[in-house]
């Protein structure tokens, strides 16, 4: 206790004196040495603290990036799918263009830019020739109906769909779901309406080659785009049986 008395009371010299801190340690005659090691205990202490702090701040988990999703949920999915997901995870796809969420399905799901296998298996897919994810026109989105769009069955209208972008988010609601020729492409078609269109194969629970296509169509709510990160209602544009249509 009393060489730690010495020892403060050489620092107070030593600033009010201009003395350096080892000539104020001296001069506290034989308790130099304790002083020292004083000095040296409470730098060691003031390192240990500032590695701590630096270990947290290298351990804090990294922000998340603006397309990060939890594993999907695979309860409802065939097995093959299940294997494909499995598969697809070899394979790097890079950023996906757009997240795709329908909360009234519990429903989060990667937008790729390519309607290769492996997209399909990964996520679902932006049909090339459409409007872009996040763009004003016809953006079409295809997906199996026994992995990640199978929920699709359950749609309603007026169900909320927003679709995330690297610019921002966009809100859409459903105005029409129907059923069509699987060789109708008229919903790609572009029209003169910012709308998204949501495309899978139908029956959902037909074993073999679907012979239908099921369309959900959803139109951008005016005015209600969410922050940016960096149409109007109508009926749907579609051939075939019109399951739901919001103006019926």
């Amino acid at each position: 206790m009393f060489s730690k008395y010495l020892f403060l009371e050489s620092i107070y010299s030593a600033n009010l004196g201009g003395e350096t801190m080892e000539g104020a340690m001296r001069g506290t005659g034989g308790y130099g040495a304790g002083c020292w090691l004083c000095l040296s205990a409470l730098l060691a202490s003031a390192q240990a603290a500032t590695d701590a702090a630096a270990d947290d701040v290298t351990s804090s988990p990294p922000a998340q990036a603006w397309y990060q999703l939890p594993a999907p949920d695979q309860s409802d999915w065939s097995n093959s799918r299940k294997t494909g997901y499995a598969r697809s995870l070899q394979v790097d796809l890079g950023e996906p263009s757009a997240v795709v969420t329908i909360p009234m399905l519990n429903l989060a799901v990667h937008v790729y830019p390519d309607t290769d296998k492996v997209s399909l298996e990964r996520g679902v897919a932006w049909v090339a020739g459409t409007s872009a994810p996040g763009g004003s026109g016809n953006i079409a989105i295809a997906g199996h109906r026994d992995s990640y769009f199978r929920p699709l069955e359950n749609i309603t209208l007026d169900a909320r769909i927003q679709v995330a972008t690297r610019e921002g988010d966009i809100e859409y609601r459903v105005s029409s779901i129907s059923i069509v020729d699987a060789l109708d492409t008229q919903p790609l078609l572009q029209t003169g309406e910012s709308v998204i269109t949501l495309i899978t194969c139908h029956p959902f629970r037909y074993r073999g080659y679907a012979p239908d296509r099921y369309i959900v169509r959803a139109h951008r709510v005016e005015d209600t785009s969410m922050a940016s990160r960096s149409g109007q209602f109508g009926s749907a544009q579609t051939s075939g049986h019109i399951i739901q249509n919001e103006r019926e």
